[in-house]
């Protein structure tokens, strides 16, 4: 057999042929030996050899190609689960972007309401503190009143006591006095009225504040009211009162009562009483 026939042949074939070589080789061991018969077991064997060379290249070159597609088939498959397991972390890496992206933006949205909320929440407080502060100005300026105090020169009007004189030839006495009329209290008084209750028979003259007529009868029998205008008075101010009392001759000593009253506060204010000692007849 030809190389080119052994190429082509079967493995089965030639495993067939082998055998068949090694048979006739193994019968021939038994005639006796010459050199014809030890000519032909050689051939036989080296055919034989021959047949089971080619099946044994065969099959390791199977072997090797079976080998090598194997492992091309690992290497396939390693490169498959390499790859696929970058895709996937690629995936991962791209949606965790993305979800940062997003909780990113939740964050800033979640941080910008935050700050909107504390902005709204401090306007708020500032327009409560701004209305707690008008609403206690109002009350402080609501409790802020006027105060008139009555003075004779320096001393209260309650602690003064006056002495009128008879000039010559006159049937009655008379006393000259500045009054004070001071605002101590912690708010303007009002344009006001102030008032001199005196007994019937004396008379009282006030200046420069204008005098306001009497339309109402005297609390009390026998005495009369005389009034006067009197103009706004700031805080801590004072006005200067020239006044004169006319007694007629010989008469007692008496209190001559002021009082005023004024919108703030809407009442009567006693302002205190002035003792006047006549002289003696």
């Amino acid at each position: 057999m030809d190389a080119l026939d052994l190429l082509k042949t079967s493995d089965v074939e030639l495993l067939h042929r082998a055998d068949a070589c090694l048979r006739q080789a193994g019968s021939a061991l038994d005639t006796p030996p010459n050199y014809i018969d030890d000519a032909v077991r050689l051939r036989l064997f080296l055919e034989a050899h021959s047949y089971l060379s080619e099946i044994l290249r065969r099959r390791a070159e199977k072997a090797a190609a079976d080998d090598r597609t194997r492992e091309h088939r690992r290497f396939l498959t390693e490169l498959f689960v390499i790859g696929g397991l970058i895709v996937v972390e690629i995936v991962l890496s791209v949606l965790g972007f993305r979800e940062g992206r997003q909780q990113e933006a939740i964050l800033k949205q979640m941080n910008k309401n935050t700050q909107d909320t504390a902005l709204q929440i401090q306007r708020a407080a500032d327009a409560t503190t701004a209305s707690l502060e008008i609403l206690l100005q109002d009350r402080a300026d609501r409790a802020k009143k006027p105060n008139p105090a009555l003075y004779v020169g320096n001393i209260p009007v309650d602690k003064a006591t006056v002495r009128p004189t008879v000039p010559n030839g006159s049937t009655q006495s008379i006393a000259c006095l500045d009054l004070l009329l001071k605002n101590e209290g912690d708010a303007p008084l009002s344009t006001s009225e102030i008032h001199a209750l005196v007994a019937e028979g004396i008379n009282i003259a006030l200046s420069p504040v204008p005098p306001v007529p009497e339309y109402e009868e005297p609390s009390k029998p026998g005495t009369r009211t005389m009034s006067y205008a009197v103009p706004l008075t700031p805080v801590g101010k004072s006005l200067r009162i020239d006044c004169q009392i006319f007694v007629p001759k010989g008469h007692t000593p008496f209190k001559v009562a002021f009082t005023i009253t004024a919108p703030q506060p809407q009442a009567v204010t006693p302002l205190g009483s002035l003792t006047v000692l006549p002289p003696k007849p």
